[in-house]
């Protein structure tokens, strides 16, 4: 388990695999939806459920982008 600083600097706890997809998306800037596999895409849907990071849409793509850090 790990710990991660989500949306507000609220801290969220995260599995091993989550925080790696976590620490791409940081990496990359925007993780385009399309570009992961099935269970990236459920990693991710669930760290945006916590907060941790945001869906948005950029041209017309959907992805994920992470929180900049506050503060």
């Amino acid at each position: 388990m790990r710990a991660l600083r989500g949306k507000h600097g609220l801290l969220q706890f995260v599995s091993n695999e989550e925080h790696k997809l976590f620490n791409k998306i940081n990496v990359v800037e925007f993780m385009d939806i399309s570009n992961l596999d099935e269970r990236s895409r459920s990693l991710a849907e669930g760290l945006y459920q916590k907060n941790i990071i945001n869906k948005i849409r950029k041209d017309d793509r959907l992805g994920y982008i992470a929180y900049k850090k506050q503060d």
